[in-house]
């Protein structure tokens, strides 16, 4: 038996949830093929953003390969040329392209999620999409697209505000355009079928390997100030992993026995996934490795997700993907220590977040440490 893979960043679990009744998306004119079903073709959308903003709609069947669609290019300090808008194919195997999921309604979260996307709540001050968007970039990342439902947008959201900066000149630049140099791209997910389908919404957009992301987990190994911020290394973990052995790569977190049934866990064997479990009792449980919402996924994934459908597998598509690459010995797990795993999906889990990150951050620690304390005591 070998050593598990396993990356040391700074310490310490994801579901989809939350459905919605899509609403009548305004179609408009185009050389897609016309179904009134919604089920061919890519078809552009009215966006709410002032700029430049198509979105692409997810395909429902898999008997046809959508053209490529320019979809929603935010400015985000490039200028377009024919390579941003026809992909280049990637030959060499190299990741630069990230599909974050993002397109549950988080109803475990209202009232707040009922107007603002959980994925841009701030842990303390940052909004939990921009460590989410300086994670991919810090990983190599060049072209991001999000996964959405139709009723959610992230307008704004990859905006350039560095006009703002000069009021608080102290605090890192990149906060203020998380995005530069990054292309963005908008996909919409039209009906709430799990984290596989969500995938499928944009990888007629991607080309070669890619990286994944579930929106609504972060995973820090570090805890800097705002005034000298530097992203998490998990996802670049992740992709240094894929170069290295050429296969698929998942993200596992140790969660103990106690948890285990609330995630999909993971037996290994010298760095290779054997096999991977839902959500089982601690005694069925093959580890206590859990699956933490970040992955990356070889060139046939798209090959392979057509092949493993909805139909058939329901909300374990995902899991299907990655039994098959399981089953040719083509996915390897990677262990996070010293990370912690941050879970905006519910109240106590984001409010921990909270108290977590505030007493890592050395800006405030001290002082958090010291109200606390206080209200503690106060308390008893």
């Amino acid at each position: 038996m070998g050593v598990l893979p396993t990356v040391d960043g700074g310490r310490d679990a994801v579901e989809t949830e939350g459905a919605f009744e899509p609403p009548q998306i305004e179609q408009h004119h185009s050389q897609q093929p016309e179904d009134a079903t919604g089920e061919r073709g890519s078809v552009p959308r009215t966006c709410r953003s002032q700029g430049r903003e198509r979105l692409s709609e997810k395909k429902t069947t898999h008997d046809e390969q959508p053209p490529f669609v320019g979809i929603l290019l935010h400015d985000a300090g490039w200028r377009a040329t024919l390579e941003s808008i026809v992909p280049i194919p990637n030959r060499m195997g190299v990741v630069r392209d990230a599909v974050l999921v993002a397109a549950g309604l988080g109803t475990r979260m209202f009232p707040s999620s009922a107007f603002l996307p959980k994925e841009t709540l701030p842990l303390v001050d940052v909004p939990l999409l921009t460590h989410l968007v300086l994670e991919a970039k810090a990983a190599g990342i060049e072209r991001l697209h999000v996964v959405v439902s139709p009723t959610k947008s992230f307008d704004g959201m990859f905006d350039d505000r560095s006009d703002l900066h000069a009021l608080r000149s102290h605090l890192d630049g990149k906060l203020f355009h998380a995005a530069e140099g990054m292309e963005v791209f908008t996909h919409i997910q039209l009906e709430p079928k799990g984290v596989g389908d969500a995938i499928e919404a944009a990888l007629h957009a991607v080309d070669g390997p890619f990286l994944v992301m579930l929106g609504d987990n972060l995973l820090m190994d570090v805890h800097a100030p705002t005034t000298a911020y530097q992203p998490t290394q998990a996802s670049k973990h992740l992709v240094e992993a894929h170069e290295a052995n050429g296969g698929a790569v998942v993200g596992l977190m140790d969660v103990g026995p106690d948890e285990v049934k609330h995630y999909g866990i993971a037996a290994m064997n010298e760095g290779v996934v054997t096999g991977i479990v839902e959500k089982p009792e601690p005694q069925a449980a093959p580890s206590t490795l859990a699956l933490c919402g970040r992955y990356v996924f070889p060139v046939d994934a798209k090959a392979i997700l057509a092949s493993c459908t909805y139909e058939e597998h329901g909300d374990l598509q995902s899991i299907a993907l990655q039994q098959h690459l399981i089953d040719e010995g083509r996915l390897h797990g990677v262990v996070f220590s010293n990370t912690q795993w941050y879970d905006s999906g519910s109240p106590l889990k984001w409010l921990e977040a909270q108290v977590d990150h505030a007493l890592r951050r050395e800006d405030l620690s001290s002082d958090f440490v010291a109200w606390l304390n206080q209200r503690l005591a106060a308390h008893r």
